[in-house]
């Protein structure tokens, strides 16, 4: 069981996310365990890079703007992108993911994204999430990009 993008994960978030949970469990004599770290290949952390062309586009590594992933025929996932700005944020990241082979294309359009607005009038938690489908026929390599 797992739950993505639902507060910072230090056991500061609302009653009602999993640490609120969590925290009034324990308020009440409840020993709450729970098995942690098993989505640890599929998770990447870090800060958010951008250097060099300076293009708004974080960097995975010096120079490589996406993260590969290969998604087989039919497979579905779901990418989570949340940083360290709670509860709400007016900085504004979006997360996308491109099929691999588009991406020399000019104008490549991605194939799923996640563009909630963060801003200084509009707050929000800092979080971005989507779910895609492989419905090419054939399992093939995509792209994670995020942007800032």
């Amino acid at each position: 069981m797992g739950w993505f993008n639902t507060s910072r994960g230090d056991g500061t978030g609302s009653v009602s996310s999993p640490d609120g949970i969590v925290s009034d469990a324990r308020a009440h004599g409840i020993l709450w365990v729970n098995a942690a770290g098993n989505s640890g290949r599929r998770h990447w952390s870090g800060i958010f890079v951008d250097t060099g062309t300076i293009n708004h586009w974080h960097e995975f590594a010096p120079g490589d703007e996406f993260d590969d992933i290969v998604i087989g025929s039919g497979n579905r996932v779901c990418a989570f992108l949340k940083w360290d700005h709670w509860p709400l944020t007016y900085f504004d990241f979006d997360l996308y993911l491109y099929r691999l082979a588009d991406l020399s294309a000019p104008g490549a359009s991605p194939v799923a994204w996640s563009i909630n607005e963060q801003t200084a009038l509009n707050p929000q938690e800092p979080t971005e999430a989507f779910c895609y489908t492989n419905t090419t026929g054939v399992t093939q390599t995509f792209v994670i990009g995020i942007y800032r």
